[in-house]
């Protein structure tokens, strides 16, 4: 949402500036999907917790939900911290 609300121009008719805009804005989003792909495995949550946590979970099942969450916790890695090198990379691609 940050990168769209940056880069992708906002009237209903686009200019000729603003197509070039569009597509520029457009390169930065491909961009972030890209290195998400390449960091988590997908940008679906499934794809994240397969790659990153090797199996899917369903969160919304209480037991399988705990069991995440204690994995995530023996393995120093959770799914705020995913989303926060996510954050970090939008900010980086923002400056």
């Amino acid at each position: 949402m940050a990168l769209s609300a940056k880069f992708s121009p906002r009237p209903d008719s686009l200019s000729a500036k603003e197509l070039e805009q569009l597509v520029y804005a457009r390169h930065k989003f491909d961009q972030f999907r890209d290195w998400f792909i390449s960091e988590f495995g997908g940008v679906a949550c499934r794809d994240v917790q397969l790659s990153v946590f090797g199996r899917v979970y369903n969160v919304l099942d209480d037991e399988e939900l705990q069991e995440m969450r204690e994995y995530q916790q023996g393995l120093g890695k959770s799914c705020s911290e995913i989303a926060m090198k996510a954050a970090l990379k939008v900010a980086e691609i923002l400056s």
